[in-house]
């Protein structure tokens, strides 16, 4: 009969007679683990904490189940060998009183490699074979598969090393045996999942209260100026030996980077101290290290300097010096560590002393160890069982989701737990119905090869495939498959779509989301407004802003966006900037409660940090996004970019009336184009998309709605309605038309979602300045009333003038006009006559002045009454001739005399003083700068009567031209 199914009826785990019975943590270990296997055939993982008697536990489970024949799989050889000692002897179980025999199991120790179906065989003769992954796993090459009945009960000791490829396909090879996984810390340094269910977890802090770990002080070592850190260490590491050998038997650990430097380190502890050091290492043989640490058990050494070694699986609880010349970067190897040197289980041992030179390079969960006065004791179980905790929490997390959905095998073994997303989301609001739809299509080209949604119908999980072609080649003889991985998550509490994904550009988003269209409404999700992305920076502390974007509120386009970097790139602002601009996108960095983050914002909803996390985290991320966009007011920064305003959202433009419109300031970082296709046509026409005027439509401030035209060169204007209520949207009005935006990549988006990511900005009379969701009044901003002497005053009525007629009758305003320019003009002045369909301007004159050319638009309406007043729709009109205008500010001396001779061939068109022969030789003969000025010829606009909207809308548009071109004028009424 198998040894473990003979002695189990031997087994008492309760027996509570012996001098060192099974402390309860150990028993209750190894009756979860008897529990267990009773209804589930999964692993079986227990947590302990480094030193809480793990070794017990495990030698106690082949016991509990009746194992006929037990592997336990060891991560390094001096653990194999500790453990095979274990097992040899049953020590711990028989000091505890817990097993009573007089025969022991046999026991194999393997330190060569399997390399045939025979050696496997051979290993039937054993009860318990101690292996390392190295030497059993079928991964490597020449280690055949075993025999699946070989080994019915499987051991694991430190089990985080278990998810690595080495170990899985060993516990796979043997499917029907039951395992058991302990571990300090049920989780990976690279973050990857323990196959297995958690039945028992023991956590640090009860191993503090129930005295299995004693108290631990961290002394910082602080360099003397000059002095070498390695130096200082080791100096202090002789005098706490020192102070510690008057009363207890204490053995010190240093712990190196390298083996080189741990040569360094010997030298400096021999020449520097009367420490006794020696070097332990992984390429040591067995013997060697153990030779070691007999030597320092009879006191001939004092310490040793390990790397990497001793802290997993070596009991030597004498070891209470600990002196970290290389912190280690990992929470769990780190807790290992400490936890070896807090044991109570030796005589004449004392408080643990961990020498550390305080360190920034270590994550946030370490700094919080390695600040200068942190209590170790209160912190360290703190730390470990919040990271115990989350991982089990993440565990359940993964286990949450559905079985996925793929037709490819290289998918089907995918584990989310190994996905390591980006913090990088689009949010959108939606206060529709959410429910994640049957088909989750992208843009055309991708193709969904993985899909995994959560039970909670709430989260997807989505890769997709595409074909990828450089861009430097036509064939498809370098064509490959690339995925690209998006995270769909709907905040429920809070009424927020997350939009996760590698593939970054507007065109997917847009794709993607027009799959959560609302069945009973039909409105779309709308992208987050900057007002709202601004509260993500809740709670920052610390801030500093290395990139700030900042949106000039006039519409200057020569600056309509501008950047600040550098360390504190926010210390550049001044409160006078408020008054120019408001915020546009934003990074930061800073403390989030205890942790160092970064964190950034932009337009449409955008939100990054430079981070990766597993899946559990990015959407941990995504939740605290959302509970801080809903919460009220704005955040205080503590930096100058609180001088900067908030733009702040809008749900109707009921109320509001634009007198002016330009393209979105972010679009002038780079060169965009329209493509316009008249519907019937295969030829389309090009324009490029900054050089299109938006001309404002007069709307009443009832309507909810804005409509523009673009201006184009090819064709009659196209009108396009903007509309918020009830979602942002955009809408060409002319059917006859399919317009596209090409990027500066290349890359088209259908017109209306272009809009939808990059909302021109529209000017209220009320001095709003609304784009997209966001508005913010210009009107608050202290800025300068419109300069009346602009105003050139004509009496018209005195010269005949019919103002109401704008050129059709002798008496009309562009008779009077012409006249006027004539007598005013010199000898080689140039005046041309523009008006018509496609104009630059009714009149253009072109001077010579001293060291430039002074070229001036005229742009004529007609009065909407028969007397001057202050009529808003003449306003609008003076804000359109404006936007038309100022387009010519980068136009060349050939581009003007190559206009004006395709304009002179149409009808109407004419010379009015010189002709084209004239205007190239003014214009390519002189080596001049071109000087653009708009003057406005409004007889309706009455000088006296220009007040409250009037005032403000033409200071704006004073504003805007001078900003843009050079001078502005009017010519009106008294």
């Amino acid at each position: 009969m198998p040894y473990f199914e003979e002695h189990r009826p031997a087994f008492h785990p309760f027996v509570v007679e012996s001098a060192q019975p099974l402390r309860r943590n150990q028993l209750g270990a190894i009756l979860a683990v008897a529990a267990h296997f009773t209804a589930d055939d999964s692993p079986a993982i227990i947590t302990m904490p480094t030193g809480s008697g793990k070794s017990a536990v495990l030698a106690a489970c082949p016991f509990v189940l009746g194992a006929r024949r037990v592997l336990v799989v060891a991560p390094g050889k001096m653990l194999r060998t500790q453990l095979a000692d274990d097992f040899l002897k049953l020590e711990d179980l028989r000091r505890a009183g817990v097993i009573a025999v007089d025969t022991l199991p046999r026991i194999h120790e393997l330190a060569g490699r399997i390399s045939s179906a025979d050696d496997w065989e051979k290993l039937r003769a054993f009860d318990v074979v101690i292996a390392t992954p190295h030497t059993v796993s079928p991964a490597y090459d020449g280690v055949p598969l075993p025999p699946e009945d070989l080994f019915d009960v499987i051991l694991v000791d430190e089990a985080h090393h278990e998810p690595a490829q080495t170990w899985n396909e060993l516990l796979a090879a043997f499917p029907f045996a039951k395992k058991v996984l302990t571990t300090a810390t049920p989780y990976r340094t690279d973050r990857l999942m323990l196959n297995g269910k958690h039945v028992y977890t023991y956590s640090v802090s009860q191993a503090y209260r129930d005295g299995v770990f004693g108290a631990v002080h961290y002394a910082p070592v602080i360099p003397q100026e000059g002095e070498d850190n390695d130096l200082a260490l080791v100096r202090q590491a002789e005098l706490v030996f020192e102070r510690d050998r008057l009363k207890y038997q204490h053995y010190i650990l240093a712990r190196a980077n390298s083996r080189d430097h741990s040569r360094a380190l010997k030298e400096m502890y021999d020449r520097e101290t009367d420490l006794k050091m020696e070097i332990v290492n992984s390429r040591n043989s067995p013997g060697e290290n153990k030779a070691i640490l007999d030597s320092l058990a009879r006191g001939d050494i004092n310490g040793v300097i390990a790397v990497n070694m001793l802290s997993e699986g070596i009991d030597l609880p004498r070891f209470k010096i600990a002196v970290l010349h290389s912190a280690h970067k990992s929470l769990a190897i780190t807790l290992q560590f400490i936890g070896r040197l807090t044991r109570t289980n030796a005589k004449e041992v004392g408080p643990a002393t961990f020498l550390a030179v305080p360190t920034e390079k270590v994550s946030d969960e370490l700094r919080r160890l390695y600040d200068e006065d942190a209590a170790w004791t209160e912190i360290i179980p703190k730390i470990a069982d919040e990271r115990v905790q989350k991982e089990i929490e993440d565990k359940d997390f993964i286990s949450a989701f559905r079985v996925p959905e793929t037709g490819d095998p290289i998918f089907a073994t995918l584990s989310l737990y190994a996905l390591r997303p980006q913090h990088h989301v689009k949010i959108y609001e939606y206060s529709g119905k959410f429910s994640l739809p049957t088909i989750i299509t992208p843009e055309k080209g991708y193709e969904q090869v993985f899909r995994q949604d959560s039970r909670t119908g709430n989260l997807s999980i989505l890769i997709y495939q595409y074909k990828d072609r450089p861009k430097w080649i036509k064939s498809d003889v370098l064509t490959q498959y690339s995925y690209q991985l998006c995270i769909i998550y709907f905040d429920l509490d809070n009424k927020l779509i997350f939009i996760g994904s590698t593939e970054k550009s507007n065109a997917f988003y847009d794709e993607i989301v027009k799959n959560f269209i609302d069945i009973e409404s039909l409105d779309l999700p709308s992208p987050l407004s900057l007002f709202l992305s601004n509260k993500v920076l809740h709670g920052l502390k610390e801030a500093k802003l290395p990139n700030v974007g900042l949106r000039n509120v006039r519409g200057n386009l020569n600056e309509s966006y501008t950047i600040r970097t550098g360390p504190s790139a926010d210390r550049v602002l001044k409160a006078s900037d408020g008054r120019l601009y408001d915020r546009g996108h934003v990074f930061a960095t800073g403390k989030d409660g205890e942790n160092r983050t970064n964190i950034g914002f932009s337009s449409a909803g955008k939100v990054w940090s430079n981070t990766t996390d597993p899946l559990a985290d990015f959407v941990r991320w995504c939740k605290s996004l959302a509970s801080k966009i809903r919460q009220p007011g704005q955040p205080k920064t503590g930096t100058n970019l609180d001088y900067l305003g908030v733009r702040e959202p809008l749900y109707s433009l009921a109320g509001l009336e634009a007198y002016m419109v330009h393209w979105n300031p972010e679009l002038y970082r780079g060169r965009w184009r329209l493509e316009v296709r008249r519907k019937g046509e295969s030829q389309p026409f090009y324009q490029d998309l900054l050089e299109t005027p938006l001309i404002p439509v007069f709307s009443h401030a009832s309507e909810e709605y804005f409509d523009f035209k673009l201006d184009l060169e090819s064709s009659s204007p196209i009108t396009i309605r903007y509309t918020l209520n009830p979602t942002l949207q955009f809408q060409v009005l002319d059917s006859h038309f399919l317009i596209e935006a090409i990027d500066p990549s290349g890359q088209r988006f259908l017109f209306e979602e272009h809009l939808r990511d990059f909302p021109p900005a529209f000017h209220c009379t009320n001095g709003t300045l609304v784009e997209g969701r966001d508005g913010i009044r210009t009107d608050q901003l202290n800025e300068s009333a419109f300069d009346s002497s602009l105003v050139t005053v004509i009496d018209w009525a005195s010269h005949g003038v019919d103002i109401g007629d704008e050129f059709t009758n002798p008496n009309s305003i562009h008779a009077w006009l012409e006249n006027h320019l004539i007598a005013g003009s010199q000898t080689n002045d140039i005046i041309f006559y523009d008006h018509g369909s496609g104009e630059m301007a009714d009149f253009i004159t072109f001077s010579l002045q001293e060291n430039w050319i002074d070229v001036r638009l005229y742009h004529v309406k007609a009065s909407g009454g028969r007397l001057p007043g202050e009529r808003v729709q003449d306003v609008y009109e003076v804000c359109g001739q404006v936007t038309r205008s100022v387009r010519l500010r980068d136009a060349t001396a050939t581009w003007l005399i190559d206009k004006i001779r395709d304009r002179e061939a149409q009808q109407g068109k004419r010379f009015v003083r010189g002709d084209l022969r004239a205007l190239v030789a003014l214009l390519q003969g002189q080596d001049h700068r071109l000087r653009f000025n708009i003057i406005l010829v409004q007889p309706g606009l009455s000088k006296q009567q220009i007040s409250g909207n009037t005032n403000h809308i033409l200071a704006s548009a004073h504003n805007y031209v001078v900003d843009m071109v050079y001078g502005f004028g009017i010519i009106g009424s008294a």
